[in-house]
């Protein structure tokens, strides 16, 4: 019967879909970047695409007729007959790595995805892996390295991943050491509040622990903790920690370091306990040749060539005696023993009685003082800001030149108030500026490092400001010119 006018049509709208069908699928099936491959009931090609030509190294012609064992190693072709009876027996799919012959006969290492379609033919899809593996293994590598390191640092390290309430803890060697950990046990975090203190001996909450601080994304700095032992001894360690973050930047877990700090604690103690010691067991002869000085004073009047000899040492013994006032104020600094005395203090007359007696010591220096804007009365000790303020302008006095003045300015800002003390002379080198205001600090230039000394007059200088809750800087000029600036609050810290 033949067709209908309509029948026809239909029929070649039909033909036509699948005609587009099918060219789009063999156009997909030849830009795929994955090899594609298509084998009969005997394993043979009978299909592939251009990306296995360009895998292989086989022309389209040249793969086809050949057959899967023509591509792998021989000892390799039972474990295909193996996976092959199990795609049969389930009809669950192949996935797996394998090692390719190419033609030029080097190896290629794919990842294979293949099935058994309902005809019984074969179709795999072959991905180049080998990129990949190289970098998993240099990957692995690194790892282990990096693994190796970790567990022979001296340091605590606790490793932190997983996600919000499942988090994983590992340890390394020391780690386990310090927490007494054996074996592959662990720490539940919350534990750690029962064995942690505060430097001060306070206990430590479950949120100020540096791992749950690091794990709420906040870098933890060296803070200093106690670690209670079995015995009930307590360890000083220094610990701090840090956010690890995932590919989104969101926080993956963390890291924390553990170090054993009482080697360091002890020898600070021995330092201040000898500090404290000399400077008690100096200050007592100092005092009794002060005394016979003022009492061969007396008896020398008359006599300039023993007054002047006089003179020099009561000058030395003034200075030994500075000397042991710092090493007095530095142990006490080290063992947190220098309290502030604070009373509400008027700035400008304690700064002009500061300058009085330095005009009194260096009669021959022009002072030069300048106030700007109103100064309030601010709570500081007195004692302490003048013995700040006198080691400034002892310096400029010492490193400033002959017949140049020494300025100082104060200044009212918002929040502070500015004291800097100027002068001019030889300059500080760029280099020693960031190791002026530490300990024992003595420049290499020749012309500053003759000047007298211990090198702890700035060290202080720097510990009292900021013990007001101030600041403290210094700048030098080209030219010579050299300022030291430090500011106190309004308001105490």
């Amino acid at each position: 019967m033949p067709w209908t006018i309509e029948e026809r049509s239909e029929h070649e709208r039909v033909e036509r879909a699948l005609y587009l069908a099918e060219t789009q699928l063999r156009s997909l099936f030849e830009q795929a970047s994955d090899a594609i491959l298509i084998a009969d009931l005997d394993a043979r090609f009978t299909d592939t695409n251009a990306a296995a030509s360009r895998m292989f190294g086989y022309s389209r012609a040249e793969i086809l007729g050949r057959t899967i064992m023509d591509l792998i190693e021989p000892d390799e072709v039972p474990r295909l007959q193996r996976e092959r009876d199990r795609m049969l027996a389930t009809g669950a799919p192949l996935l797996s790595e394998w090692e390719i012959r190419r033609k030029d006969g080097s190896r290629l290492l794919v990842e294979v995805s293949a099935k058994i379609l309902p005809d019984g033919r074969w179709q795999a899809f072959l991905r180049d892996i080998s990129d990949r593996k190289r970098a998993e293994e240099e990957r692995e590598v690194a790892f282990q390295q990096l693994r190796a390191v970790l567990e022979n640092v001296p340091v605590g390290i606790a490793m932190i991943s997983g996600r919000p309430g499942a988090w994983r803890r590992e340890f390394n060697a020391r780690g386990k050491e310090l927490f007494g950990i054996h074996g592959e046990a662990s720490l539940e975090l919350g534990a750690l509040t029962a064995v942690l203190r505060q430097a001060d001996g306070a206990a430590v909450s479950f949120e100020q622990l540096p791992s749950i601080r690091a794990l709420a994304g906040e870098r933890v700095e060296p803070h200093e903790l106690l670690l209670e032992g079995a015995d009930g001894g307590r360890l000083p360690i220094s610990a701090r920690a840090a956010p690890l973050l995932g590919p989104e930047g969101e926080v993956a877990g963390a890291v924390v370091a553990f170090e054993d700090i009482s080697a360091e604690k002890e020898v600070e103690r021995l330092r201040a306990e000898w500090n404290s010691v000399v400077a008690h067991d100096l200050r007592q002869p100092l005092n009794t040749i002060q005394l016979y000085t003022q009492l061969l004073t007396r008896l020398a009047r008359g006599n300039d060539d023993m007054r002047e000899a006089i003179e020099q040492i009561s000058v030395t013994t003034a200075r030994l005696n500075r000397m042991i006032q710092d090493l007095l104020d530095l142990s006490r600094l080290e063992a947190r023993q220098l309290a502030l005395r604070r009373r509400p203090v008027e700035l400008e007359p304690l700064v002009r009685a500061c300058l009085s007696r330095l005009s009194l010591a260096a009669p021959d220096r022009v002072i030069e003082l300048r106030v700007q804007g109103e100064l309030p009365t601010i709570a500081l000790d007195p004692d302490r800001v003048e013995q700040a303020l006198d080691n400034l302008l002892s310096n400029a006095v010492k490193f400033g030149l002959e017949g140049t003045p020494i300025q100082l300015a104060i200044e009212r800002g918002d929040a502070e108030v500015a004291v800097s003390v100027t002068n001019h002379g030889a300059g500080l080198p760029e280099d020693f500026l960031p190791h002026l205001f530490q300990r024992f600090q003595r420049a290499a230039d020749r012309k500053l490092a003759r000047v007298e000394g211990v090198g702890l007059g700035l060290y202080i200088t720097r510990e009292l400001v900021e013990a007001h809750g101030g600041r403290i800087a210094a700048s030098s000029a080209p030219d010579g010119t050299t300022t030291f600036r430090f500011t106190l609050p309004l308001s105490p810290a």
